[in-house]
């Protein structure tokens, strides 16, 4: 049951100098202890990833195959394992989350729908004490329903021994229960696993679906924003639509949004740590031209610019593409060396000594050099 209002206060009301901060259901509100006047500090204090998520499979933002095709297998009462894998923010947990709603609508879905963090939870024990007695679990024929479903999201995280266990429970409980195994790197996931499911790659959301979803949020939102902008936006988070839509709600909090002006494109690199152009062209003319002793203190003053780094490795792919310095095998070699230091780089290795490894090699070849491809460690 709801605790009282006054229950809430007592417990969440904070005094900061002559005012009260009040969390009422998850709204902030601002109360003068002089007049005791109620303002409004944020109308509605939920992410807006949250507050806009698609609510069937008609809403989520592309990916048109992949609905139809699950549409057809929800019509038909026969669906299969999934596996959903592609990069961050492509929608592949909102398709699932869609899903299920389109599958067990309003239902209580403890007893049908059972979700895992593989990251948190990677080794063979959630297996044997979370997925085999779930998934084992008779059906209550009260809720009508054909199956369980286990989400597995971030199942590239599980072990080779995780995984091989869980294709075992998969073999079994099949009758029963359906797995939906999300992941962004499919080479993780073994080939047991993926045979046994129909799976469907999330490629990055077009920069036109994205655009338009802006503007309807934007127009909800009250927020003036420029047509670059919006492009601006879509360019930095390269198809991924849950930072797209984070990026603009930072926008709100703004001076401009707030005296009620238009957001340009110069507004949205400001908060996106937006690496410029002029910078990038910069690196790469110090990165052709200096000694292997320059480069290394080029590399320290790129890594304490604080630019993200896997950004800045996207503009250096660019520049290897563009540059007609390099021949098309000197691209490709230094394209599939750069793609492993990225690699590297997000399993946790030292940023550093991965962006020096790669531009001295990027240098070497670009002074026809023959060097041996360093080691990645």
């Amino acid at each position: 049951m709801r605790k009282s209002k006054k229950a809430i206060r007592e417990k969440i009301t904070i005094n900061v100098g002559e005012t009260i901060i009040d969390e009422k259901y998850g709204d902030t509100e601002i109360f003068d202890t002089n007049d005791k006047t109620r303002k409004t500090y944020f109308s509605n204090s939920q992410m807006w990833v949250n507050k806009y998520r698609p609510k069937t499979l008609h809403d989520i933002i592309g990916h048109d195959e992949i609905k139809k095709t699950l549409l057809i297998s929800i019509e038909k009462g026969d669906l299969p394992h999934l596996m959903f894998y592609g990069g961050s923010g492509t929608g592949k947990t909102s398709t699932v989350t869609a899903l299920i709603g389109h599958l067990y609508g309003d239902n209580n879905l403890t007893e049908t729908v059972l979700e895992l963090n593989a990251s948190d939870e990677n080794g063979i024990n959630v297996v044997r004490d979370k997925i085999i007695k779930f998934a084992g679990m008779s059906l209550n024929e009260a809720l009508k329903v054909k199956f369980k479903i286990i989400i597995l999201d971030e199942a590239d995280a599980m072990t080779s021994e995780a995984q091989t266990a869980l294709k075992k429970v998969m073999e079994t409980t099949c009758d029963i229960t359906r797995f939906i195994i999300i992941c962004n790197y499919e080479n993780k996931i073994i080939d047991a696993i993926k045979s046994r499911c129909a799976s469907f790659k999330f490629n990055p959301i077009n920069e036109n679906l994205m655009i338009d979803k802006l503007k309807n949020i934007a127009k909800k939102e009250n927020i003036i924003i420029n047509e670059k902008a919006y492009k601006a936006i879509t360019k930095i988070c390269g198809g991924d639509a849950r930072r797209s839509i984070n990026t603009l709600q930072n926008l709100k909090y703004l001076p401009k949004f707030k005296e009620k002006k238009e957001i340009t494109e110069n507004e949205v690199y400001d908060i996106t740590s937006f690496v410029p152009s002029s910078f990038i062209d910069n690196i790469w003319q110090k990165l052709l031209n200096s000694s292997m002793c320059d480069l290394r203190d080029e590399t320290l003053k790129i890594i304490n610019t604080s630019y993200p780094i896997g950004y800045l490795l996207l503009c250096i792919k660019d520049k290897i593409i563009d540059d007609d310095i390099f021949k098309d095998k000197q691209k490709a070699i230094l394209i599939n060396y750069l793609g492993k230091v990225e690699r590297m780089i997000v399993s946790g290795s030292d940023a550093f000594i991965q962006l020096y490894a790669l531009l001295s090699y990027i240098n070497a070849i670009s002074k026809n050099i023959m060097v041996v491809e360093p080691v990645i460690f």
